[in-house]
């Protein structure tokens, strides 16, 4: 097989599987800018934005048909950014998390909102909306703010409209999965769980909340966080998350991208 030829077949092989999903990006907040690394961004500029419902595009700019709106609880927008709110370009996390930060880009990781607690518990919910019942999703979210006052925040998610809730694992920088506390198994939630500080966890050493290969069983996804701590000025950090959404694909799909992948691979001596 030609060069070009081989190249070309092993771009389709790895392109195919993209065809069965979308990945969608979301900065909350453009306090320090829009956009940030791997395609188009969805910026939700202000809280009151998130509101009125926001049309999600993935990350080639193609409307998805997913909208993501604030159905409970308050957010507020920070006027701290940059360095205030995430270090992506020095120390040994330099670039890290990938999808959300990278040496040269901060805008995503740079800004966020955060949960009004006030004198009582801060809460909010996000609500996704026009996903497609069978479909395989994963949610990935970056909670930082460089303050000892951003409380530990329970994070958790609903498939059947807020009668039973799932926590979150988390993961470290570089994607490992981070087993201490519990976090493993995914309880970042409020009965019994373990909360995730945006401070020790999200900006010290630039962890992320992550759940994957979750089945939808309906239409919509709510997210949902809340204050660990009920002293006043203590909060959690929002900043950017990543939702993936596909289809599972068929037995006799897989078998046959995994024979045509098995056979450019040992043709790939000729190219």
């Amino acid at each position: 097989m030609a060069r070009g030829a081989c190249a070309a077949a092993l771009m389709l092989g790895g392109a195919t599987s993209t065809l069965l999903g979308s990945t969608v990006l979301v900065d909350f907040s453009d306090a320090l800018g829009s956009g940030g690394p791997g395609g188009t961004w969805n910026t939700v500029a202000t809280p009151a934005a998130i509101t009125a419902g926001v049309g999600l595009l993935d990350v080639g700019g193609v409307a998805t048909g997913i909208s993501v709106s604030r159905t409970a609880g308050n957010l507020i927008e920070s006027s701290n950014t940059g360095p205030l709110v995430f270090v992506h370009d020095s120390g040994v996390y330099a670039g890290l998390p990938a999808w959300a930060a990278s040496t040269s880009n901060n805008l995503a990781a740079g800004d966020i909102f955060y949960t009004d607690n006030g004198t009582v518990q801060g809460t909010a919910t996000l609500t996704f909306t026009g996903l497609t019942v069978g479909n395989v999703l994963s949610m990935d979210i970056l909670s930082s703010r460089n303050a000892a006052s951003a409380s530990g925040g329970f994070f958790e998610y609903s498939l059947d409209g807020g009668t039973t809730w799932a926590g979150f694992s988390v993961l470290d920088a570089n994607g490992v999965l981070e087993t201490d506390n519990g976090w493993g198994l995914g309880v970042t939630t409020v009965q019994g769980g373990k909360s995730f500080n945006s401070f020790t966890d999200g900006f010290s050493e630039h962890r992320y909340l992550n759940v994957a290969g979750v089945v939808l069983t309906g239409t919509t996804l709510q997210l949902r966080l809340w204050d660990a701590n009920l002293t006043s000025g203590h909060f959690t950090a929002l900043n950017a998350l990543r939702l993936e959404v596909g289809a599972v694909p068929e037995p006799g799909i897989g078998f046959l991208l995994l024979g045509a992948l098995g056979g450019m691979l040992l043709k790939r001596r000729r190219c």
